[in-house]
C-alpha cells in the first residue's frame, strides 16, 4: 500500500482482498494437487500423466458450457413468457417448495445458478482422480459446503422467509435470532 491512501480507502480494500483471493486459490490448487497425487516431478510417461490443469480446463469449459446453456434458455423463456424452469432441484428436495423460486424470474435464477453450481462440484468431486477413501471425504465436504451455501438458507434470499417477516414486521427474524443466540449459549 503505498503512501497517499488511507487505510480507509476502498480501493486498498479491494486491492487487499484480491490478494487475499488470489493466495486462497493458490492453496485450493496446492492442496487438490497433492490430493491428487500430482507433483512436478512425476516420472509417468508424458501420455499417462494427469494434468491439474488439464483437468481444470476441462471441468471450467464444460460449466462455462452450462452456463451458456443456461442463460440461453432463461433469456428464451424470459422472451416466450415461459414458466418451466430448465434445472430442477432434486426429487424431494423441499427447499424450493415455495411457488416464487418457480414464478419469480429472480428467485428462479437463484434457485437455477445454485444447482447449477451444485452439479458442477458433484461433477468436480466425481471425477477427481483420487483414492475410494479419499473420494468419500470430498463428497461428504462438497454435500455439506453444497447444502450450507442454498440461497433457502439465507432470509435475504428466501422468498418465505421475506414474505413471513413482512407479514410479522420482522418480528419473525427477531425471534429467529434470539433463537440462535440462544442455541449458541
Amino acid at each position: 500500500m503505498s503512501s497517499s491512501t488511507s487505510p480507509n480507502d476502498p480501493s486498498s480494500h479491494l486491492e487487499n482482498l484480491m490478494q487475499a483471493g488470489q493466495q486462497s486459490l493458490q492453496r485450493f490448487n496446492d492442496a487438490l494437487s497433492a490430493a491428487m497425487g500430482v507433483s512436478s516431478k512425476s516420472s509417468a510417461p508424458l501420455g499417462q500423466m494427469f494434468s491439474p490443469l488439464g483437468f481444470a480446463m476441462d471441468m471450467q469449459r464444460e460449466y462455462l458450457n452450462q452456463v451458456f446453456r443456461f442463460w440461453n434458455a432463461t433469456a428464451i423463456r424470459t422472451l416466450t413468457f415461459g414458466t418451466k424452469s430448465e434445472i430442477q432441484p432434486a426429487r424431494g428436495d423441499k427447499r424450493f417448495k415455495d411457488d416464487a423460486w418457480q414464478d419469480s424470474p429472480y428467485y428462479d435464477l437463484l434457485k437455477q445458478s445454485y444447482l447449477l453450481t451444485s452439479q458442477q462440484l458433484n461433477e468436480f468431486v466425481e471425477r477427481a482422480q483420487v483414492d475410494d477413501r479419499t473420494k468419500l471425504q470430498l463428497r461428504f465436504y462438497a454435500r455439506q459446503f453444497i447444502d450450507a451455501m442454498s440461497p433457502a438458507n439465507f432470509p435475504a434470499t428466501n422468498p418465505e422467509v421475506i414474505r413471513k417477516a413482512l407479514e410479522t414486521r420482522s418480528t419473525s427474524l427477531a425471534t429467529g435470532m434470539t433463537n440462535l443466540i440462544e442455541d449458541i449459549r
